[in-house]
């Protein structure tokens, strides 16, 4: 909201929640603690269309958010964990295999890599590879190239949303820079 980050997305689910709940650091802690758990829903739910075994997907999940690492960064109202589960469940959707995958994975795993790519640089080069799962297996489902095309934006949506924002925010830094508003 501010127009200076290059990476909105946590700070657009910080403000919308800390305008609603308050400005205050319990609220902050609140809404990153709440994003971790959605991107932890939404983890375990690209796990279960992966068909991964149940214990599998427990072990793993308690895994890594019990990790000190994990607990840490999640409190500390950083992007990190949150992102690292969504570009996780959005790999995971893409590379869903013809029979299991669906328009609806699709948007999915576009929409949760957006959300990575809006909250980390390191999520852009994950974005590309599920840029091309996505219009891999659009391509081998009825249909065909345009289909293929439409994934593909779905997945590196995220990338190009930033290029925007990206200089949107360096105009701003240079006119800043120059004394103006």
């Amino acid at each position: 909201p501010s127009g200076t980050s290059w990476l909105p997305f946590p700070f657009w689910v910080m403000g919308a929640t800390m305008t609603l709940l308050g400005r205050s650091l319990a609220t902050a802690r609140l809404a990153s603690i709440a994003l971790s758990i959605v991107a932890g829903v939404a983890l375990h739910g690209a796990l279960v269309a992966s068909e991964v075994p149940r214990r599998s997907r427990v072990v793993g999940l308690a895994t890594l958010f019990l990790l000190p690492w994990t607990l840490w960064t999640t409190a500390a109202t950083v992007p990190e964990a949150p992102t690292a589960a969504f570009l996780a469940a959005g790999v995971l959707l893409a590379a869903l295999p013809a029979p299991r995958a669906s328009g609806a994975t699709a948007i999915a795993a576009g929409a949760l890599t957006c959300a990575a790519t809006l909250s980390r640089y390191e999520a852009w080069p994950a974005a590309v590879v599920v840029a091309a799962l996505l219009a891999r297996s659009a391509r081998s489902a009825a249909g065909g190239q345009r289909a293929a095309a439409h994934r593909a934006e779905a997945g590196a949506g995220g990338v190009v949303v930033l290029a925007g924002w990206a200089g949107h925010g360096r105009g701003l830094a240079r006119r800043r820079e120059a004394g103006g508003n």
